[in-house]
């Protein structure tokens, strides 16, 4: 199954459908050889290598460290709302541990994102913390998300020391486990 789609260009460069294996077996396997690729694909392995280089250079190709919330015995709810200060929320998206990845949306929703907590009742706390009593959020929705189809790495951070709401304390809590 191909995952990556049509042409990305960057300055005029497009990737090939070398490339694209490249990157496709990359997603399979993190952790693939230069020469398995090399093997894979029938180029030799400085090929491989300066390819990949490329598509870091183009941005195309990246690496992220994160819990993979699939086997993780965290929950997940994606929370979605309407803010008059979208920028606002999303700055406190980047900031919070458990909160790791927001989006700006168009619609009557106009910030969807990410939340990640032990418990239902925490994540219940966290969206009335920072949403539900926030006057420049005018409607606030989240659905726990049951079943993810593949594994979903994401970083959930444990940087608490960013963190200035009135959860520290919880968090803190789990520094110490």
């Amino acid at each position: 199954m191909e995952k990556v789609h049509g042409k990305m260009s960057e300055d005029g460069l497009e990737i090939d459908k070398i490339d694209k294996r490249i990157i496709n077996m990359l997603q399979d396997d993190p952790n693939a050889t230069h020469m398995k690729i090399a093997k894979e694909v029938g180029l030799s392995q400085p090929s491989i290598g300066n390819r990949i280089k490329k598509l870091e250079a183009l941005g195309i190709l990246d690496y992220q460290v994160g819990v993979n919330l699939r086997t993780s015995n965290l929950l997940l709810a994606r929370v979605d709302l309407h803010a008059k200060n979208p920028e606002k929320i999303l700055k406190l998206v980047n900031k919070c541990p458990f909160m790791p990845i927001g989006f700006k949306l168009s619609g009557p929703n106009n910030i969807s994102m990410l939340a990640v907590g032990p418990d239902l009742k925490f994540l219940e706390r966290l969206v009335n913390t920072h949403f539900r009593n926030d006057e420049t959020v005018e409607t606030v929705s989240y659905e726990l998300i049951n079943e993810l189809s593949n594994d979903f790495i994401l970083p959930v951070g444990l940087q608490f020391d960013q963190c200035d709401c009135n959860l520290i304390e919880e968090c803190s809590e789990g520094e110490n486990e």
